[in-house]
């Protein structure tokens, strides 16, 4: 008698770990790290973004991190999309450090997750990523340009 294997299409949830959000007040900065710590004394912690998973998973995609810095200030900038990546390492080599994978999040929807938003202020020199619909429009009316989805997560603590 043969046994029959079931398998799953999506991750378990119980395997996903808290993105933390961090902003590092002397560089004007806003940092995500599975990390409850950064190594700065000027970052101050804002709570758990959101929910991802540390290994690949059913139905997850790499989130990528690239540094970019400037004379005064630096951006944690994230995506899930390997030819953004790619295209901003290439043209912004002097300008631009390839941090690696972070974490892993949902592709799509089907897996139970929201959509992680990405928004640019390019006086402040600064992404944000928020799952709240109320944060979201709140940063559009402080000079925040809607960038759109980059992935789907569990949704966090921090609104």
């Amino acid at each position: 008698m043969s046994q029959t294997k079931f398998t799953t299409q999506h991750a378990n949830p119980g395997e996903s770990v808290p993105l933390y959000r961090f902003f590092d007040s002397q560089r004007e900065d806003h940092i995500y790290s599975t990390q409850n710590t950064l190594g700065t004394g000027s970052s101050i912690p804002q709570g758990i973004a959101c929910y991802v998973f540390t290994t690949h998973a059913p139905n997850t995609i790499p989130l990528y991190l690239i540094y970019r810095s400037s004379p005064s200030k630096g951006d944690h900038f994230y995506t899930t999309d390997l030819s953004e990546k790619e295209g901003l390492l290439a043209n912004n080599s002097d300008q631009c450090e390839d941090r690696g994978i972070v974490a892993f999040v949902f592709k799509d929807e089907t897996s139970g997750g929201v959509p992680l938003h990405r928004l640019w202020n390019a006086e402040l020199n600064d992404h944000m990523y928020t799952v709240s619909e109320s944060e979201k429009e709140a940063l559009m009316t402080r000079e925040f340009v809607y960038e759109g989805v980059i992935g789907y997560v569990y949704p966090g603590t921090v609104f």
